[in-house]
């Protein structure tokens, strides 16, 4: 918009749009899951998870951190593979988190797992647009991320979930414990965003307004 010669009317927002995913059942997924991590874990445990290239820019020591301070049982499962693995494995190992957190690696169509998670978790520090927390939207997950980049444009504060400071890890810690322990809120805020992806993010409308714009 700022570019000299270029008029407002000859700019079109057309919104990243998304396919329907198919979940698989969540005691599938959940067992999928544990058969990666390897470990057991308490049954009435509370389900964290994040898709994420294990990358400086997706902030996940700091997810890390704010994983540390919850004092209920509570599981952490980080879906992608990338070049910061031994590094936050050496996180994990300095908080003593080993049964609590996994890096289970890349996964094929990774969304299909989102229906095994209570909460989904996103605590990156530079963001595009991101598609993960659209999935995770349409599968009715409430979610905290940080709100760099795009993400405002998906996650409307307090309404269908909760915006943290990036590079704050006691926010991110408040803001589950806030969920964890209002059932209510994570009712509504899914709802409000399973809602707001399938009116706005859709890739019916997409194509719809994609088409729009070469046959005007």
């Amino acid at each position: 918009m700022e570019m000299p010669f270029v008029r407002d009317e000859k700019v079109v927002l057309i919104r990243n749009g998304l396919e329907k995913i198919n979940l698989l059942q969540k005691s599938e997924a959940r067992k999928k899951l544990l058969e990666l991590a390897g470990k057991e874990i308490p049954e009435k445990a509370f389900w964290i998870g994040s898709f994420a290239e294990l990358h400086k820019n997706k902030g996940l020591e700091y997810a890390i951190s704010a994983i540390s301070k919850l004092t209920y049982p509570t599981v952490f499962f980080v879906i992608g593979e990338g070049e910061e693995r031994k590094e936050l494995e050496r996180h994990v190992n300095d908080f003593n988190l080993q049964d609590k957190i996994f890096l289970v690696g890349f996964l094929e169509n990774a969304s299909q797992y989102l229906s095994a998670f209570d909460l989904f978790l996103s605590s990156s520090i530079k963001e595009g647009l991101p598609y993960s927390i659209l999935e995770a939207g349409l599968a009715e997950l409430p979610i905290v991320t940080t709100g760099v980049g795009g993400i405002p444009d998906i996650i409307d504060n307090g309404i269908n979930g909760i915006l943290v400071t990036k590079e704050k890890p006691g926010e991110m810690t408040r803001a589950i414990d806030y969920l964890v322990l209002n059932e209510d809120k994570r009712k509504a805020f899914s709802q409000s965003l399973k809602e707001k992806v399938e009116k706005e993010f859709s890739f019916e409308k997409m194509l719809q307004k994609t088409m729009e714009v070469y046959n005007g």
